[in-house]
């Protein structure tokens, strides 16, 4: 089995919430300074894609929607959304529903 699993379980155990989020902000900062602009779109696409189900699994739609007005006004702020086809990104996303019982995949 890979080290690195198991030393991320230690740590996730052993510290607190905060010092599990600093030694996540030290990594993801040291890692992002060695991408091109391109990578980091690619990387944080990918992450979000891959995990995105995986950590909201088990938060019923209330918890959702806490979230998503939490997250709302941090992404306007960092986000041009002038230049954003929001219209033409939701129309693509037609089909695809809330799923109230995340299966986690």
């Amino acid at each position: 089995m890979n080290w690195k699993t198991p030393l991320a379980r230690v740590i996730l155990k052993r510290y607190s919430l905060e010092e599990v989020e600093q030694i996540g902000t030290a990594a993801l900062n040291e890692r992002m300074d060695t991408m091109s602009q391109e990578e980091r779109v690619s990387f944080l696409l990918h992450l979000l894609e891959n995990h995105l189900a995986m950590t909201l699994e088990g938060l019923d739609r209330s918890h959702r929607v806490q979230l998503m007005n939490g997250l709302l006004p941090a992404l306007a702020r960092h986000f041009p959304l002038e230049e954003l086809d929001i219209l033409g990104t939701f129309s693509n996303i037609q089909g695809e529903q809330y799923d109230a019982e995340p299966t986690g995949t």
